[in-house]
């Protein structure tokens, strides 16, 4: 799987596209699933401007995760999953560190989400510190699948470490998204790195 970040520098501060990079890795590796973390004001383009679900889409996106507050006044958070669905690709709810959790388990259980991205840090940057609490955050949802018999993919994005990631895995997670713990200078050390963490895991 590749998760790959978009911002519209109002949602978060920085302006990023990841269409180029999607088209690149479709392009090359067709069967690797791509996730799309949008992080903009107005998914669907309502108000004028690009509508990212029907962009990334496109190009090959599997599966696309939105932010629950992310959605204009003018719509409703069920159109952004219908339009997500409807596109080819599978809904997802961004659960940041602030996040109500107990709402966010109703409307996983609402709009029958089957995919959370948990945030290890605030969203909008990269190499930041792990926060503790997203360790919690991973319990609650794990306990809460296990308890309604659910079926919930659960990912975790941002500040993962050798000191943190295992873990992440015992307290839910079952994908990984992170960049930091496999950087390397060049292309063969960021291989190797990724190498190391398979074998870290499989351990």
């Amino acid at each position: 799987n590749f998760h790959i970040d978009v911002g519209d520098g109002k949602f978060i501060s920085r302006s990023f596209s990841g269409l180029e990079k999607l088209k690149a890795i479709k392009s090359y590796y067709e069967e690797i699933k791509c996730h799309v973390h949008l992080m903009v004001c107005d998914p669907l383009g309502l108000n004028g401007k690009i509508n990212y679900i029907e962009e990334y889409s496109k190009v090959g996106a599997d599966a696309i995760a939105i932010h629950p507050r992310s959605h204009p006044k003018n719509s409703s958070i069920n159109n952004l999953f219908r339009s997500i669905r409807e596109h080819g690709c599978q809904p997802g709810i961004i659960v940041e560190l602030d996040s109500d959790y107990s709402l966010a388990w109703q409307m996983i259980q609402e709009y029958q989400i089957k995919w959370i991205v948990i945030m290890g840090v605030p969203i909008g940057y990269g190499g930041q510190f792990f926060n503790p609490k997203c360790l919690k955050t991973l319990r609650y949802f794990r306990e809460q699948s296990l308890k309604h018999n659910y079926s919930l993919l659960i990912e975790v994005d941002g500040g993962l470490t050798f000191d943190n990631i295992k873990e992440c895995v015992n307290k839910g997670a079952s994908l990984l998204s992170g960049w930091s713990i496999i950087r390397g200078k060049d292309l063969y050390e960021t291989c190797n790195n990724y190498q190391l963490l398979k074998d870290y895991l499989s351990e």
